[in-house]
């Protein structure tokens, strides 16, 4: 007997519709958009006889031990490879369990009540010391950093160490690299600054997107030539340019006194 409440939703009543947002959502998600309880949506799958499919069910690459295999030595780290799938660690690890698949170690083995000299030591078995950078070789988020958890939060390694031998920062004030590797964590190669000091660190290193290659830019390099050219002659005022070129006064006082496009030769 169909429930009162399932009456009032015409789409839990289609037992193909239901089937089809089954595939790629889950109950609570299929509620939300139809505005009902996620108990009506279960009373409507039971009703229709349709298997209620785990959310790890439906992640193909969880059936897959090859592919979990090569997940699991890339990422090292179950928590990451689960932000990148989009569902829980446990879910991992029940994919691990049932492909025959050894359990990885704790993302860190820090005790909670170590002291800095026991910290800095642990922290340094999971370092690769090369002749240049010190690697970070566990858990790394997408743009490279270090990752790791200590005390139940979420690290970036190469600011772990660094407050843990130098002390605590603002959380205004970031690490940066010298050698611009995001997973190196040797401490000399890192030090503290603000984020107008990574900028100008990035600049100085020709690491910025300068010029055209600034996809913002209004202007190209013939056009700063000419500007200054004609600046230069006196034919043409500030604001003349700036019309000429369609962009503001301050962008051609910028270009006439080098403090933008600098890197283009007279």
């Amino acid at each position: 007997m169909m429930r009162p409440s399932m009456s009032m939703f015409p789409a839990l009543q289609d037992k193909a519709w239901l089937t089809s947002e089954l595939a790629s959502k889950s109950v609570r998600h299929i509620a939300k958009e139809l505005g009902c309880s996620h108990p009506t949506v279960r009373f409507a799958l039971q009703y229709h006889g349709i298997a209620i499919l785990f959310k790890a069910r439906r992640i193909p690459q969880l059936h897959d031990k090859q592919w979990l295999q090569d997940a699991i030595d890339r990422t090292q780290d179950t928590a990451a490879l689960a932000d990148e799938l989009g569902c829980t660690t446990s879910a991992i690890n029940r994919a691990m369990s049932r492909h025959g698949l050894p359990p990885l170690p704790p993302i860190t083995m820090f005790p909670h009540k170590a002291d800095n000299r026991t910290l800095i030591r642990l922290f340094f078995l999971h370092v690769e010391k090369t002749p240049t950078c010190w690697l970070w070789q566990r858990s790394r988020f997408q743009d490279g950093y270090g990752r790791l958890q200590y005390r139940r939060t979420t690290h970036r390694a190469h600011r772990f160490i660094y407050e843990l031998i130098h002390g605590l920062l603002l959380p205004t004030v970031l690490v940066c690299h010298d050698c611009d590797n995001p997973p190196c964590v040797r401490p000399d190669h890192l030090f503290p600054g603000s984020g107008y000091d990574n900028l100008q660190d990035m600049v100085r290193k020709g690491r910025s997107l300068r010029g055209e290659a600034n996809h913002h830019s209004s202007l190209t390099e013939d056009d700063v030539r000419i500007i200054r050219t004609l600046y230069a002659s006196g034919a043409r005022l500030q604001r003349e340019l700036a019309t000429m070129f369609s962009v503001n006064q301050t962008a051609i006082s910028s270009v006439i006194l080098r403090k933008s496009w600098g890197h283009v030769a007279p």
